[in-house]
């Protein structure tokens, strides 16, 4: 059997938590994963390098499920100053709602050496599976093992066009947003006209005007559910 490692935060508690995840894997047959636990979201790229050789990179810092820049960034980065210890999760909220009329910044996006976006954006979220913070449905046709990197520009600017762009959000449609652009790409170039903060798996980074994202085709084996008869191809 391939080597399994886990990740995870030391306080999370979903289902029965680590404990019960412990147990399913046993059960498996995985009795000795790579083990890592951390107390704080900075610390796992860390702990991620020793678990895995290649998947996403940013500046060549690698990731497993998501980068973005912008408001996801500023958001984390507000959470990460003490709300996340007194409010939980609900941390996230409420920064959120303090960026909602954050100054976007201009941005030049290449894909695969195309040019992909020039103008105005509030995030730029680059992602290796669907589902991003909070559970939402970002990108419906994400697929973690097609070698390629999902990528969504967003461009709303105050509340009102954040309120749309969630709308869509909710129903699985950010596609049809008039203030989302998305596309998939291997390499993804991004300059900005002014540093910017960004995020790596949920662990804020230093602002940057520049970042340079990439796939890392096959670098893992990931495990997901079988597909079912209405979903077979």
């Amino acid at each position: 059997m391939a080597d399994v490692a886990v990740m995870a935060h030391a306080g999370k508690s979903f289902g029965g938590g680590l404990p019960e995840l412990r147990e399913i894997l046993a059960r498996e047959g995985v009795t000795n994963p790579l083990w890592y636990e951390v107390n704080k979201s900075r610390r796992a790229p860390k702990y991620a390098r020793r678990a895995a050789a290649d998947t996403g990179s940013v500046n060549g810092e690698r990731f497993m499920v998501m980068a973005g820049s912008g408001f996801d960034a500023r958001m984390i980065s507000d959470a990460d100053r003490g709300a996340k210890d007194r409010l939980g999760r609900g941390a996230y909220i409420v920064t959120g709602i303090r960026n909602l009329a954050a100054r976007r910044t201009r941005a030049t996006v290449k894909v695969d050496g195309k040019s992909f976006f020039t103008g105005k954006v509030s995030c730029v979220l680059a992602a290796n599976v669907g589902k991003i913070l909070g559970g939402v449905e970002a990108f419906p046709q994400a697929r973690p093992d097609d070698g390629r990197l999902e990528l969504g520009v967003v461009t709303a600017g105050n509340p009102a066009e954040w309120a749309r762009t969630f709308g869509r959000l909710a129903v699985g449609h950010p596609d049809q947003s008039p203030f989302v652009k998305v596309t998939q790409g291997k390499k993804i170039r991004i300059r900005f006209d002014r540093k910017v903060r960004y995020e790596l798996d949920g662990g804020a980074r230093p602002a940057t005007k520049k970042l340079r994202i990439r796939v890392r085709p096959a670098a893992v084996t990931i495990c997901v559910p079988p597909q079912t008869p209405s979903t077979a191809s």
